[in-house]
């Protein structure tokens, strides 16, 4: 009877149980007025952050366009400076040779100048001796007595009035003018003006100092290898190449590759007997022309 009466009691606490549980169930499936106005409030947020993740989303695609306009105009600009540097580069090689061209010129006229102060003083040394040689030689002066009786007067005769010269053409001063060795053999020295001694030894000393100097420039009197027949050259005999050899000078190479200080020093080295030969006879360019020559496998006549 105890047993069956622990038996219903034990069933009904069971099934007190089951109710609660039961009904806990049913409480949470079937939601209240306020479980329902927070998911609505729940809702209502997600869609806000879903509309501000969309703007995000925009705003980044926007960035994203900025950055690559930026980068392509970064590289348009990189492309430019390089285009620039390059003309700049091209500008700085071209002042270069400009100012190379402008050295050279420079050096020209200098030696140009110096040549027509040379010609003007030998055009004023020979106007001298001109001068001298036409001036008439001082005659005995004749006494001429007045008559017997007289004191003797000397009497100095009129001289006779100088006759006018002769109309011919003007004097010309071209190089060459008075240099006889434009008449002459290419490398016959012309006659030298006199001069005193003490300037002549001083335009030797020169001419010989100018002569060292080439010879370390061109490699002194060695001779490197087969050498070119320089006679070639317009203007140069034998002893012009004989001086020229003895300066290390013995291809047309190296008479074409010239630079005007080159044609100063081999001028004063030929010295005065040879006054401005290598610019007048233009040994660079014909230089020039017999190497077209040789490296064509022409002859040259």
């Amino acid at each position: 009877m105890l047993w069956l009466i622990g038996q219903i009691s034990i069933f009904i606490v069971i099934a007190a149980l089951v109710g609660a549980v039961v009904g806990w169930l049913l409480r949470g499936l079937w939601p209240s007025g306020r479980s329902r106005s927070r998911e609505s409030e729940l809702q209502t947020a997600l869609e806000r952050a879903t509309a501000r993740i969309a703007d995000l989303e925009a705003g980044l695609r926007a960035k994203r366009a900025a950055a690559n306009a930026a980068a392509e105009q970064e590289q348009a600009a990189t492309r430019r400076a390089q285009a620039l540097q390059a003309e700049i580069d091209a500008l700085r090689e071209r002042v270069g040779a400009e100012t190379e061209t402008q050295q050279r010129l420079q050096a020209e006229v200098e030696a140009t100048v110096t040549a027509a102060a040379a010609i003007r003083e030998r055009l004023a040394a020979l106007e001298a001796q001109t001068a001298a040689a036409a001036a008439p030689s001082p005659t005995p002066v004749p006494i001429i007595t007045a008559g017997a009786g007289a004191a003797s007067i000397p009497l100095r005769p009129e001289p006779p009035a100088p006759s006018p010269p002769e109309p011919g053409p003007a004097p010309s001063l071209q190089p060459g003018l008075f240099d006889a060795a434009a008449t002459s053999a290419p490398d016959e020295p012309p006659s030298p003006v006199p001069m005193p001694e003490e300037e002549a030894a001083r335009l030797e000393e020169e001419r010989l100092a100018a002569m060292e100097e080439a010879s370390r420039r061109f490699g002194g009197g060695a001779e490197p290898g087969p050498a070119d027949d320089l006679q070639e050259i317009r203007g140069i005999g034998p002893a012009l190449e004989a001086m020229l050899n003895q300066m290390g000078i013995f291809r047309f190479g190296q008479i074409a590759g010239f630079t005007a200080g080159d044609i100063a020093l081999v001028s004063a080295a030929l010295g005065r007997a040879f006054p401005d030969r290598i610019t007048r006879d233009d040994w660079v360019g014909s230089a020039r022309t017999l190497l077209e020559a040789q490296d064509s496998g022409e002859e040259s006549f």
